[in-house]
C-alpha cells in the first residue's frame, strides 16, 4: 500500500480529486496519530479504507517495477517462513526444543472439548495456508502482479477467518480484564494487616485506565458502596517505593521483572498471576 502511494507522489500521478482527498485523509491521520504518546495499533483502523481505496486508484497508473514487485515478494517470503522453520525443527529432532516452539498449549488454554480440538486443528492449518499463498504469489509475481496481490490479500484474509474461532481463548491474553478480576478476588482475601489492600500499578501508562475495569467489577461484586466505587482510583507506585510497599495488589508488565533489577529484587519472589503480558502481584509484608 505505502509503496504504491509513495510511487504515486514521486511520479506525480495523484491528480484526481478523489485521490487527493484519500491522500490528505491518510497522511493527516497518520501525522496526527504519531503526535499522540499513548496509542494502539487498532487506532489506525479508520484510516485503512482510505489507504486501500487510494492504492486501488493509483495501482493501474503505476507501472509494474522493481519496488512494486518487491512489496509483494517480501510478504510472500514472510508467509513461507513459519512452515520452513517448523520443517527444519522437525528435521533437527532431539537437537532442538521443538515442543517448546510448537506447543501452543503453553500460552493458550484449550478446553477439553470438541471446540478445543477444533481450534487446535485450525491453528495448525495457519502456517500451511500462509505457505501456500506465499508460494503462489511468488510464482505469479513476474507474470501477473495483480494476481499476486490478490493471492497475498486472500491468503491473509483466509488466515484471519481460520483463526477467528480461537479469539475467545485469547481474550485472557488481551488487555487487563482478567487481571482485574483476579485482583478483586485477591482483595477479598485477608491481607497481611487485615486491611483492604491498595490497588496499584508500576511503570506503564495504561495503568491509569484500570479504574474503569475495577469500578465495573467492584459494582458487580456487591461488596463496595457506591461512594467507595466513585472514589476509587488506581495508585502508581514509584521505583523508590517498591522495597517498602506493603498490603498492595500491583499490576506490572511481566517482562519488567527481567529488565528492572529493583523490581525483581523487591518482588521477584512473590506470587505472580500472569494475564497476557501483565502480572498481578499481591504484596503482603
Amino acid at each position: 500500500i505505502f509503496t504504491v502511494i509513495l510511487l504515486g507522489y514521486i511520479k506525480g500521478i495523484v491528480t484526481r480529486k478523489q485521490e487527493k482527498l484519500f491522500a490528505t485523509v491518510t497522511f493527516s491521520f497518520l501525522i496526527m496519530m504519531s503526535l499522540i504518546s499513548s496509542k494502539l495499533v487498532v487506532y489506525l483502523l479508520p484510516c485503512f479504507p482510505f489507504m486501500i481505496y487510494l492504492t486501488a486508484l493509483l495501482l493501474p497508473k503505476v507501472k509494474t517495477n522493481f519496488w512494486v514487485r518487491l512489496s509483494v515478494i517480501v510478504p510472500a517470503v514472510i508467509f513461507i517462513i513459519p512452515i520452513t522453520v517448523l520443517f527444519f525443527l522437525l528435521c533437527a529432532g532431539d537437537t532442538m526444543p521443538l515442543t517448546s516452539v510448537t506447543n501452543v498449549s503453553s500460552f493458550i488454554v484449550f478446553p477439553p472439548t470438541a471446540y478445543g480440538s477444533f481450534v487446535k486443528i485450525l491453528l495448525c492449518l495457519l502456517p500451511v495456508i500462509l505457505a501456500a499463498g506465499g508460494l503462489a504469489a511468488l510464482i505469479y509475481v513476474k507474470r501477473d502482479i495483480y494476481r499476486s496481490i490478490k493471492i497475498v490479500s486472500g491468503s491473509l484474509l483466509l488466515v484471519l477467518v481460520t483463526a477467528s474461532p480461537a479469539l475467545p481463548l485469547l481474550n485472557t491474553m488481551i488487555g487487563l480484564d482478567g487481571g482485574c478480576r483476579k485482583a478483586i478476588e485477591l482483595s477479598q482475601q485477608t491481607g497481611g494487616k487485615g486491611e483492604a489492600p491498595v490497588f496499584s500499578f508500576y511503570d506503564f501508562n495504561a495503568g491509569f485506565n484500570l479504574d474503569t475495569y475495577f469500578k465495573k467489577y467492584m459494582k458487580q461484586s456487591g461488596k463496595y458502596t457506591a461512594k467507595e466505587i466513585a472514589a476509587f482510583k488506581m495508585r502508581q507506585l514509584q521505583k523508590e517505593e517498591l522495597s517498602t510497599a506493603s498490603n498492595v495488589i500491583m499490576f506490572v508488565k511481566t517482562r519488567d521483572f527481567s529488565r528492572d533489577s529493583v523490581l525483581n529484587a523487591a518482588m521477584g519472589r512473590l506470587p505472580q498471576y500472569h494475564f497476557g503480558e501483565f502480572s498481578v502481584v499481591p504484596v503482603y509484608k
